[in-house]
């Protein structure tokens, strides 16, 4: 690895430098702070207790990372689709958390793109609502809250960022993420019934205890 490319990994790492890249870059988190954020800060809360944002590369809703064995609030966003025992990761979190401890979790509505082929690309397109509640279910968790996130605007400017890099190599400018505010035009059942595309879906679950 060049020391250039060793720098720039080093520099986004950095919580500050990630937000400042999102001023200028669209991606998808710029395509997801449309709709999702504000839901997630709603089921975070204000009251954390020793809280993990797995797989959250420099903490975007959680900052604060524990040791500990038992946790009050663990973030999983846009990670269980990516790994193939989808199970397996929900048991080791119910593991960790303390009784009754939340999980907020999101996860990809079909359609979705899936690259097995990848180390880290999605092992499955994602999940409906019946059968992301079933996942948790299986894995002793109850779900309390859901709502629906990214609509076809979302969808929409995701398409352009991706047409872009694929026909310029270049990253994309942070207004073709603007597309995505459209999705506020759209009627406010949306979060609930889930119509007009919804990209994500955003639950808040918690740990039930094992019967012996």
């Amino acid at each position: 690895m060049s020391s250039k490319v060793g720098l720039w990994k080093r520099l986004a790492r950095h919580y500050r430098v990630w937000r400042l890249y999102h001023c200028f870059v669209a991606d998808a988190v710029s395509i997801q702070r449309v709709t999702k954020h504000k839901l997630v800060h709603d089921f975070l809360g204000d009251t954390l207790g020793i809280a993990a944002d797995i797989g959250c590369g420099p903490g975007v809703f959680v900052r604060h990372m524990s040791a500990r064995g038992h946790l009050d609030t663990i973030l999983f966003l846009e990670v269980l689709e990516h790994i193939t025992d989808d199970r397996a990761a929900l048991r080791e979190i119910h593991r960790v958390l303390r009784p009754n401890g939340r999980l907020i979790l999101s996860v990809p509505v079909p359609p979705g793109e899936v690259n097995e082929g990848e180390e880290w690309g999605h092992k499955r397109e994602g999940y409906q609502l019946h059968e992301i509640t079933a996942v948790l279910a299986d894995s002793s968790f109850e779900v309390q809250k859901f709502a629906f996130a990214e609509f076809k605007f979302s969808r929409r400017a995701t398409k352009v960022v991706r047409w872009w890099r694929r026909t310029t190599h270049l990253p994309a400018p942070i207004f073709f993420s603007w597309i995505a505010y459209l999705d506020h035009l759209l009627d406010s059942s949306k979060e609930v019934t889930g119509v007009h595309l919804p990209t994500t879906v955003l639950l808040l679950a918690r740990k039930k205890q094992i019967s012996e």
